[in-house]
């Protein structure tokens, strides 16, 4: 049985749960998954989905999940966590994610100029600090559920996740103005090269993915890029871009077009879910 099949099929007995067990296990269920981040995710599902079943076969004999654990819900959780590795494969998996997602929001525009320059040792160090902010959101997330002082100002509630924000951001954008030696121009056939193959990668990858919803407007933005930077790259193109020296002008340029892809992304991909519904 594979990883999804076990949440769903968790997600299926969870409904034959009365709402004090549903809620017991919800509770029990949200922090192993959150505490679990870096360790096998098919381990973890396996246990739940074997506590879950014991959970309904004591609700059978008319014994709610409380009166069944014993122990306290985290303790029992924080048992099951420590006997499970860390895995590798989960660690480059979160990894890989955090990338794709910098990557695609500071690397596509790097796509469309011409002149920019990518820093790959800034990539690295920004990927560094961003796993280390999930981690701990993570674990700050699954140390609040089993919180017995939830009797916080209302005031403070809304206002810590603003505070939290604006402290993750800092050193964010402090890394953004970090240089490293390991920078990559992309102009011209070089940068035309790089998109090529980019654009490759992405085609091959919505391809097997089979074209999901989810991730269409993903793919039809990244191409957009794409060709706008190959065309950008044309050299009599690439000429009349560097030739203006009121730098304002083609940066204005390029905020509109980025802004027209953006629009057309969303155009094009309102219709593939029409006509796909």
């Amino acid at each position: 049985m594979r990883t999804s099949e076990l949440i769903e099929k968790n997600n299926e007995l969870r409904q034959l749960l009365n709402p004090e067990n549903e809620q017991f296990y919800s509770d029990f269920l949200v922090y192993m998954r959150l505490a679990s981040l870096l360790r096998s995710e098919f381990k973890i599902e396996t246990m739940l989905l074997e506590i879950l079943n014991d959970i309904l076969d004591a609700q059978d004999e008319g014994t709610n999940a409380a009166q069944y654990f014993g122990k306290k819900p985290k303790q029992v959780a924080d048992e099951l966590l420590a006997a499970t590795p860390i895995s590798t494969r989960e660690i480059l998996k979160v990894a890989g994610i955090v990338v794709t997602v910098l990557l695609f929001v500071t690397f596509l525009p790097l796509l469309v100029a011409p002149t920019a320059t990518f820093d790959l040792g800034q990539l690295l160090i920004l990927v560094g600090y961003v796993l280390i902010v999930i981690l701990g959101t993570f674990k700050y997330i699954a140390h609040t559920i089993y919180q017995t002082n939830a009797k916080a100002p209302k005031l403070g509630r809304w206002l810590w996740p603003g505070v939290v924000l604006l402290v993750f951001m800092v050193p964010a954008v402090a890394i953004m103005w970090v240089h490293t030696p390991w920078q990559f121009a992309m102009a011209g056939v070089t940068g035309a090269s790089v998109i090529v193959v980019l654009m490759t990668i992405m085609t091959l990858w919505f391809l097997s993915i089979r074209g999901k919803k989810p991730f269409f407007s993903t793919y039809l933005i990244s191409m957009l890029c794409g060709i706008a930077g190959l065309v950008l790259r044309i050299p009599a193109v690439e000429q009349l871009y560097l030739a203006n020296q009121n730098r304002h002008v083609p940066g204005g340029f390029l905020l509109v077009g980025l802004l027209l892809i953006l629009i057309i992304g969303n155009l094009v991909r309102l219709w593939w879910h029409r006509k796909n519904k």
